[in-house]
Parts: structure tokens; C-alpha cells; sequence
């Protein structure tokens, strides 16, 4: 859920303004993408990390995946380094 636990961010199923923060996007990993979006700057890794881009780490993961916050948390059910291979890109 985008933003889970942050200012704006998903608040329940039960929240109207949560409907659009559903899911993942690539935001929620990379972070804002409106300075480093432009295709030159993606191509180059450094500038765009200059420009905001996250690049994600198993602290950025189990920020959600491990959040007992979350209305999908399930105890011990979540593991970095299985799953970061299957999102990898």
C-alpha cells in the first residue's frame, strides 16, 4: 500500500482517498521521480540517483513488508532475498 504509515499515504480499505494508493507503484520503491523521470537522466545511474532516485535495499522492502501496520502483514511470511530476485529490474 503506497505510502503506508506516511503523511498522505494508505490509511485502510475503508478510506476513500486510500482507493488510488492501492498497489505499488514506482514511486513507493524509487521514490519521487520528477527530476531524474527524464530518459537521459535514468540512462545515466549516478545523475539520477543525484536527481532522487532510491535505489532500493532490503531496509527500503521491509519497510512495508515487515510493517505490522499493514493490512496484508503476516508474521515471518516475507523474505528480502527471496523475493527481491522476482522484482529485480
Amino acid at each position: 500500500m503506497t505510502g503506508l504509515g506516511k503523511a498522505g499515504g494508505y490509511v485502510s480499505a475503508d478510506d476513500a482517498a486510500s482507493a488510488k494508493l492501492e498497489g505499488v507503484q514506482c514511486e513507493v520503491c524509487h521514490g519521487p521521480g520528477e527530476k531524474y523521470k527524464d530518459v537521459k537522466i535514468m540512462k545515466d545511474k549516478a545523475l539520477a540517483v543525484q536527481n532522487g532516485l532510491i535505489v532500493p535495499d532490503e531496509k527500503t522492502c521491509l519497510s512495508c513488508h515487515n510493517n505490522k501496520a499493514a493490512p496484508t502483514f503476516k508474521e515471518g511470511a516475507w523474505d528480502y532475498n527471496k523475493y527481491y530476485g522476482e522484482i529485480k529490474h
